[in-house]
């Protein structure tokens, strides 16, 4: 159906950093990307909340989660704060379609390896005994190997030319809201945060070529130094450190 005949507002996490610019959050980003695959226009639809310091939102602003979207369908208004009611909203309201048959593809981004790595990541970012840091890293090294060889399979999808992209496909789908967000936010932090050597990962490191360059996520992607902040937080740094490591990102992307 036509954005036309249909309007949203879409109530995000703002960055844990300015209080205003896109927020590093995995789920944000998933609903973001997928309304922007869908041709609407997203950026005009986004409004980051400041949950930190709570700079825009008054005492009574009704939305307690995010993502949460306000929709008004064929004169019907409603609201939905739940990641799959808003992705099931979305997919029937609007086209094109961005669901993948694949049994395999689902299985992998949901309770697979594509899902159960970002739960290691976590677990290894916010450990606060450096003791543990070596099996929690190395936890985490098996599961985004697992993610790798996923991702060259044969139950990757080809493009036109042979090549394997995207679970998508050539384009990203709904798999791909899941994993980019994660596989970015991870190798992010990894490089500034909390280091950890990692062998060469040639299907990771292809799939996030492909992926960060597709419009979708490029522009629905917080800046590099939102998401180190936010990491930097999750790590329980202390503030001088992390500023330190945000004038680092700030030079390097300059």
């Amino acid at each position: 159906m036509a954005d036309e005949e249909n309007s949203f507002v879409l109530y995000v996490k703002a960055s844990t950093r300015d209080s205003k610019s896109l927020g590093a959050d995995i789920v944000c980003h998933r609903v973001m990307m997928m309304l922007a695959l869908k041709n609407l226009e997203v950026a005009a639809k986004i409004v980051p909340i400041d949950t930190v310091k709570r700079t825009n939102v008054t005492l009574d602003f009704p939305y307690k989660k995010l993502p949460t979207v306000t929709l008004e369908y064929e004169g019907k208004y409603t609201f939905k704060d739940e990641p799959l009611e808003i992705e099931d909203a979305f997919e029937k309201t609007f086209e094109p379609s961005l669901k993948v048959d694949s049994k395999d593809i689902n299985t992998f981004v949901n309770v697979g390896a594509g899902s159960t790595f970002y739960h290691k990541f976590n677990q290894f970012i916010k450990n606060q005994d450096h003791s543990a840091d070596p099996i929690l890293g190395e936890h985490l090294a098996t599961e985004l190997k697992k993610v790798n060889s996923f991702l060259l399979s044969e139950k990757m999808p080809k493009n036109e030319n042979g090549e394997k992209e995207l679970l998508g496909g050539s384009h990203p789908k709904i798999p791909d809201c899941y994993l980019l967000p994660k596989l970015h936010y991870t190798y992010v932090a990894l490089a500034y945060v909390k280091e950890l050597k990692l062998d060469s990962l040639q299907g990771i490191e292809a799939y996030l070529e492909y992926g960060r360059k597709h419009p979708a996520f490029a522009n629905t992607c917080p800046a590099k130094v939102d998401i180190v902040d936010f990491y930097c937080r999750q790590a329980n740094m202390s503030a001088k450190k992390n500023a330190e490591i945000l004038r680092k990102v700030e030079k390097e992307e300059a």
